[in-house]
């Protein structure tokens, strides 16, 4: 099958690290897969995908905001690209809707889009066509972006699926317990130690940590907790 990855981040963020894996892990079983990033990005996203091991990525311009004249280009090239495609997967909004137009302009192709973060989809009549109608299905990360989309009606139930994000067994396996990297987190004898690793962003759930962590302590429990 031959499949377009699209993905607009401009920097390596999870969005990116995720299309780049899942391009990664199709060409692995054979198919044959192109991921399109945003031009300008070489360094920040296009090495970081190549050395995750994709083998072919392109660039286009996925301007920020409404751009007519760099969407107009955009969407021309992109025409070309989805028509040698049988899929056309999407990872954020400006790829997203450039991949629709230029897919209807190539005579149509499905659409793939994932949704990677929890934060609400505005359901305007726009953004209701485009789920509900300009994609063939919704991949969410998680049930809670699973919900919100379900919430707003943006697409019926039986076009959106949850697939949770996963790590490499073959590079993140457990190791014995370093004890200078705990000394170094502030890790203490007999006192149990909690890392999150995550952007300090709302959505990330700090805030559920700290909660956490005053009703442990209301019990007497008073775990060292980091934030990476």
């Amino acid at each position: 099958m031959r499949i377009l990855q699209l993905v607009s981040c401009r920097g390596w963020s999870s969005d990116a690290y995720w299309a780049a894996r899942v391009t990664r892990e199709l060409e692995r079983r054979g198919h044959d897969v192109t991921l399109g990033c945003r031009r300008g990005t070489e360094r920040a996203v296009v090495d970081r995908a190549r050395s995750e091991g994709v083998a072919r990525v392109t660039t286009f311009e996925f301007a920020s905001g409404l751009r007519p004249r760099a969407d107009a280009a955009d969407v021309r090239r992109l025409r070309r690209a989805v028509a040698g495609a049988d899929v056309v997967h999407v990872h954020r909004g400006k790829e997203h809707w450039l991949a629709v137009v230029a897919a209807r302009l190539a005579g149509g192709r499905p659409i793939v889009r994932t949704r990677h973060i929890v934060q609400t989809v505005r359901p305007h009549a726009g953004n209701r066509w485009l789920y509900g109608h300009a994609t063939q299905l919704v991949v969410a990360v998680t049930e809670a972006i699973r919900g919100q989309c379900l919430a707003a009606g943006l697409v019926p139930p039986q076009r959106i699926v949850t697939l949770p994000g996963g790590a490499d067994a073959d590079v993140y396996r457990p190791a014995p317990a370093n004890p200078e990297i705990r000394r170094s987190l502030g890790g203490e004898d007999g006192r149990p130690l909690i890392g999150m690793v995550a952007g300090l962003r709302v959505m990330k759930g700090h805030r559920v940590v700290v909660e956490a962590a005053a009703r442990l302590a209301q019990q007497g429990l008073r775990p060292r907790i980091v934030f990476v």
